[in-house]
């Protein structure tokens, strides 16, 4: 594993999780990150063996603008106690606070996502005290993600969080054990972690539990589904059925994509998107 302790506080720290299936989509967010980005930042990729090849199509894309750290899932088997859960990729971004304890904050974004635009407002202007802050999910309300909502006396109509982006308070997240808590009620609470008998949660069951009242709503272009209509989104999260290949992806996101991914390709057109 890489030298993290290198790296500076200063840097705003984006964090994020993917397997070689998602080689595409990696390469989107690193360079949509890379053109649209002014500020100062690194990013740390959870993975649990990216090829060799993949990383040097990675580096290739960062090309200095910005540091890249590899952290390797497997490295925290005997370190964690919840090290079992580690075999599913969904429940890595539990994990990055462990890891960079020395931030103040944190931003875990998914994947497969498209950043178009700079970000940095995201770190300065939300400093709430709140663990997390997110955008509300697709299920919209407690009663839909939670359907078990009963047993912990919610609220049926408190908004219901996609943990898609995830700007984490870091002493927060380490002190309250966020982490631990949210494995304990995913596996104690499996059967109901599959939202209306449909859609899996995984983690984000256990999230939106655990800080069912300690987090801040961001608003919706911070995470923006790609099959909704077109808006002038910060980031866009092809989540869900929305994914480029797919006929329920809005046109211009599907576009704008295939641009930045053609930029992976063609590295001379690495121009700003219009």
């Amino acid at each position: 594993m890489q030298n993290i302790s290198q790296t500076k506080n200063s840097k705003q720290t984006i964090v994020t999780a993917a397997d070689n299936s998602f080689v595409d989509f990696l390469s989107v967010l690193l360079m949509s990150l890379k053109i649209n980005n002014q500020g100062s930042f690194e990013v740390f990729i959870l993975n649990d063996g990216l090829n060799k090849e993949t990383e040097a199509k990675l580096k290739r894309i960062s090309n200095n603008s910005f540091e890249l750290y590899f952290i390797y899932i497997p490295d925290f088997k005997n370190k964690i106690s919840f090290s079992s859960q580690l075999t599913d990729p969904h429940f890595w971004r539990l994990i990055a606070t462990h890891f960079l304890h020395d931030k103040e904050r944190i931003l875990y974004i998914d994947a497969d996502t498209m950043v178009r635009k700079d970000i940095s407002e995201l770190f300065s202007m939300y400093q709430t005290k709140k663990t997390i802050s997110a955008s509300i999910d697709y299920l919209e309300k407690v009663e839909t993600g939670i359907s078990n909502w009963k047993d912990f006396n919610f609220n049926p109509e408190n908004y219901y969080f996609n943990s898609g982006v995830l700007l984490i308070n870091n002493e927060r997240f380490i002190e309250k054990k966020i982490a631990e808590q949210v494995i304990e009620i995913t596996e104690k609470y499996l059967r109901y972690t599959k939202a209306c008998n449909k859609w899996q949660q995984y983690d984000q069951y256990g999230l939106n539990v655990v800080l069912y009242d300690d987090w801040f709503n961001l608003p919706n272009i911070y995470n923006y589904g790609s099959e909704l209509e077109f808006k002038d989104a910060e980031i866009v999260h092809f989540n869900g059925h929305g994914k480029p290949t797919s006929n329920s992806c809005t046109a211009q996101y599907k576009n704008e994509f295939y641009n930045y991914l053609n930029k992976v390709t063609n590295p001379k057109n690495q121009s700003i998107i219009s």
